[in-house]
């Protein structure tokens, strides 16, 4: 049986129980609810786990996904145990070397369009291989790209492992984020994905040039 909770606004009603509400400020808020709602005791584990999902959901408190709500839950988690500091040094203080390894790879990738609006970084598996990250490690190496002057939407092209081939190419899945300005949502849904105005992405398979030429048109509109 699957049970659908969410709270990004392209859900698709998949599984069995839906729970989805867009205008939580994470998944993690969601999750809180259902808590309290089945009087389940907080613990520790559960404190840190929390405060985690709607820390890294609104982006330490900077998207503007961050609600009342965030703050509210966040506090009370701190009072069961979770503490700030030990959860952003671990998140955002935190680094391998073997991460290290990969970001110098990775900042070798960086392209920027012609209007200087978009950015795309590319991440394949023999760069995974190479620097011998482990695939959890490449949670938040889009931000970087992010960061560039003047970007309104950075793009991080991720190559999965290879499978079974339907047509020439490779499986990528295509992270968006914007400044705020452009809808990565709109962007992701009209390759079949979905997220967040700020953060969606999408799966596609293409060779890499192609999937370049795809996601540096996005810079036109911008």
């Amino acid at each position: 049986m699957v049970i659908n909770i969410d709270h990004h606004t392209t859900n698709t009603r998949f599984g069995r129980f839906q729970l989805i509400d867009p205008a939580a400020s994470s998944t993690a808020e969601i999750v809180y609810r259902l808590i309290q709602k089945m009087n389940i005791p907080i613990n520790v584990g559960i404190a840190y786990a929390l405060y985690t999902g709607v820390m890294a959901d609104t982006g330490s408190f900077r998207f503007s996904n961050t609600t009342p709500a965030a703050f509210e839950i966040s506090h009370e988690m701190v009072k069961h145990g979770a503490d700030p500091h030990k959860v952003a040094h671990h998140v955002y203080e935190t680094m391998s070397l073997n991460r290290i390894k990969l970001l110098t790879m990775l900042f070798d990738t960086i392209e920027v369009s012609e209007n200087g609006k978009l950015s795309v970084m590319t991440l394949t598996q023999n760069m995974l291989a190479d620097s011998g990250t482990l695939i959890e490690d490449v949670n938040g190496l889009i931000n970087y790209a992010k960061r560039i002057e003047n970007v309104k939407l950075a793009i991080l092209l991720y190559e999965r492992k290879a499978n079974i081939k339907r047509k020439p190419g490779s499986e990528f899945h295509v992270s968006l984020r914007s400044d705020g300005t452009v809808n990565a949502a709109a962007l992701a849904m009209a390759f079949g994905g979905g997220g967040h105005h700020s953060a969606a992405g999408f799966d596609i398979q293409a060779t890499l040039p192609e999937l370049k030429k795809i996601v540096l048109g996005f810079s036109k509109n911008l």
